[in-house]
């Protein structure tokens, strides 16, 4: 009934959607840009400005222990400037005590893949040496996000632990430039200490069962609303 309800919600709403009404930003916090070097443009406006939100009374000891997030959005909405996710950020950096580097990666349709991956590996090799207060080597770098930037961040892990060898040097593309020209780096990469996803995008292919198994059905209320397979 939770879910048909919010089905219901989102339906007759004249705003946007839910998400869009969730912008209520943690008052401990503070926001700044974040100088990693990446740029990129969309709708004739310079984007892919990263940013740090970092909780108040952030000590020493935990400004060395960094969140790099990925924000959803199906890899061509939202960026790390948008209301609901410096709000949600805010809170991720008020419940952790942590700082938060929320990344604006380089968006479909007009950067294919796999510019999104090189961007969110070129930030966590940037928050390894970087922190709120400029250079600064982090003790530990997590790395998160949800939904398609929870499946962002579960594939720059498994590229940065398997060693691709992506762009990310600062080469300049026909569809953008890489987020790595600050870091500088090419080959290998330090994945993070640790990794989490909030609803992770993770099955690009639309393949597993649960696409069926799980479709959202009208009379009962029940089952995925979102990501339900077209019959």
């Amino acid at each position: 009934t939770t879910v048909s309800e919010c089905v219901r919600r989102l339906r007759t709403s004249e705003t946007k959607g839910a998400a869009e009404c969730d912008t209520l930003q943690s008052k401990d916090v503070l926001i700044s840009d974040a100088y990693m070097g990446c740029a990129w443009e969309r709708d004739k406006m310079r984007r892919g400005q990263a940013k740090w939100i970092v909780p108040v009374h952030c000590d020493e000891l935990n400004r060395r222990r960094r969140i790099v997030f990925c924000h959803g959005g199906g890899y061509k909405r939202y960026s790390a400037d948008d209301p609901v996710y410096l709000a949600f950020c805010s809170r991720v950096a008020s419940s952790t005590g942590l700082p938060v580097l929320s990344i604006d990666y380089r968006l479909a349709p007009e950067n294919g893949a796999p510019a999104a991956l090189e961007d969110a590996v070129a930030a966590v090799e940037w928050a390894w040496v970087n922190g709120p207060n400029g250079a600064e080597p982090a003790t530990h770098v997590i790395l998160g996000g949800d939904s398609s930037g929870g499946g962002l961040a579960l594939g720059s892990f498994a590229a940065s632990f398997l060693g691709m060898n992506l762009d990310i040097d600062g080469t300049d593309h026909t569809r953008g430039a890489s987020c790595g020209s600050a870091a500088g780096i090419k080959g290998k990469h330090r994945p993070p200490s640790a990794l989490w996803g909030l609803s992770p995008w993770a099955d690009l292919t639309c393949s597993l069962p649960s696409y069926s198994s799980r479709a959202w059905d009208e009379v009962s209320g029940t089952g995925d609303p979102l990501y339900t397979s077209s019959p």
